[in-house]
């Protein structure tokens, strides 16, 4: 094998060469699944774990995010902090939708604020499915008899409220009556 001037091998300056290993590995792992309809099964499942991991660690992140929910406008909560962990929930849809209605309940304190309080981590998961869907509750109750829809929290939520909140949620959820933004 010869090094050239460069310290690298003839082999490793010719056009392609870093790729001939990875290619090796990935052909090597085709043959080893097996190839076909069973492999692309196993691919789907593979990446939808990784989104589930993505999405476990994007939950994670929001207990983290600093910023004030303010209310200059009756019934709309303006989050003054940075919206990137909100906003990367979009690109996820109903697996996201999911996600967020089951952490809608948790309990503990996120690091996020209102009113000089800190708001509970199943708000900060509400804002973050109000940033991904949206349910018409006025089109599917009579708004005489039911005013408001316990899916909708404030920021001042308690825990008994976003328990509720929840309940409300995984009823649209399950039936697929919500709205992807």
């Amino acid at each position: 094998m010869r090094v050239g001037v460069d310290g690298r091998t003839e082999a490793a300056r010719l056009p392609g060469a870093s790729l001939t290993p990875v290619l090796y590995v990935v052909l090597c792992a085709l043959a080893c699944r097996g190839g076909g309809a069973e492999s692309a099964q196993s691919g789907q499942v593979a990446v939808a774990d990784r989104a589930n991991v993505t999405l476990d660690s994007l939950i994670d992140r929001l207990r983290y995010v600093e910023g004030t929910f303010v209310n200059p406008v009756a019934g709309r909560w303006d989050f003054t902090g940075d919206r990137s962990a909100l906003v990367a929930f979009e690109r996820f849809g109903d697996t996201a939708v999911a996600r967020l209605v089951d952490c809608l309940d948790r309990p503990e304190f996120a690091a996020a604020t209102v009113r000089a309080r800190r708001v509970h981590m199943g708000y900060m998961c509400y804002a973050a499915l109000a940033r991904v869907a949206y349910y018409e509750w006025h089109q599917h109750q009579d708004v005489e008899k039911t005013p408001s829809w316990a899916g909708e929290v404030p920021a001042t939520a308690s825990a008994d409220e976003l328990r509720r909140a929840k309940a409300a949620w995984l009823i649209v959820a399950n039936k697929r009556l919500y709205f992807l933004h």
